[in-house]
C-alpha cells in the first residue's frame, strides 16, 4: 500500500536571540508548502537581517494530509 502526502500549509517561526537567555519570536504564515527548504531559509534569513536581534533558529511547520495511494497493475497478454 502506498500513501502519499497532500501539504496543505506551512508556517515559518524565527527564533531570535534578545540576550539575557530570553528570546523574541516572529512567525511567518501562509508559507507555500512546496517551497523548497533552501527558498525557505533565504526568506527566512532575509527577514531576519531586517530585525534588531540575533536569529538563533529558524523553524518550519507543515501541515499535510496523507492519503491511500491504490497501486493497478495491468498486464497485457
Amino acid at each position: 500500500m502506498a500513501i502519499q502526502s497532500i501539504p496543505l500549509l506551512s508556517q515559518i517561526r524565527l527564533q531570535l536571540n534578545a540576550g539575557n537567555d530570553r528570546f523574541i519570536y516572529r512567525t511567518i504564515n501562509n508559507v507555500k508548502p512546496t517551497a523548497s527548504d533552501e527558498d525557505v531559509y533565504a526568506v527566512a534569513v532575509a527577514i531576519a537581517s531586517l530585525q534588531t536581534f540575533l536569529l538563533r533558529l529558524i523553524r518550519i511547520t507543515i501541515c499535510a494530509y496523507l492519503k491511500k495511494i491504490s497501486i493497478q497493475i495491468y498486464m497485457s497478454l
